[in-house]
């Protein structure tokens, strides 16, 4: 079950739609991994991976919004927290009983759920938002 990138998903601003599509390469290549049978280590590499690029980009995201003053940075940024402190406790478990395929699941789960619906919905206002000062 690949996900794919597609212009429809674009937010119009190049650094972030740059960083969505190396998430979905990088998601896809740790789907990759699982359904061909990876090693424990190159599913924990991926993961950790993951775990520090979604940081960097939400950061990335974030600043952004400010330096742009965008009304809706309040409740994007409560929406990044609580998706960081999902990936956080998954990254946790998975340190501490390993990369299960329970444990790697909800991963995969998780981030394939929020490409699609954070993109589509609270991402696309940003770039719209931005798009109207006449900025991308």
């Amino acid at each position: 079950m690949a996900i794919e990138w597609t212009e429809k998903i674009a937010v119009g601003v190049e650094l972030i739609d740059n960083q969505h599509k190396e998430l979905f390469k990088r998601t896809n290549k740790l789907l990759d991994t699982c359904r061909n049978g990876g090693s424990e280590e190159e599913v924990m590499n991926s993961l950790s991976f993951m775990q520090e690029y979604v940081t960097k980009h939400l950061r990335d995201e974030e600043a952004l919004q400010i330096k742009h003053d965008y009304p809706g940075f309040d409740e994007h940024k409560e929406q990044h927290k609580i998706f960081l402190e999902k990936v956080n406790d998954i990254k946790t478990d998975i340190d501490e009983k390993g990369a299960t395929l329970v444990n790697v699941l909800k991963t995969t789960n998780l981030f394939v759920s929020w490409l699609n619906k954070h993109i589509s919905h609270e991402d696309k206002k940003l770039g719209a938002f931005i798009a109207s000062q006449g900025n991308s």
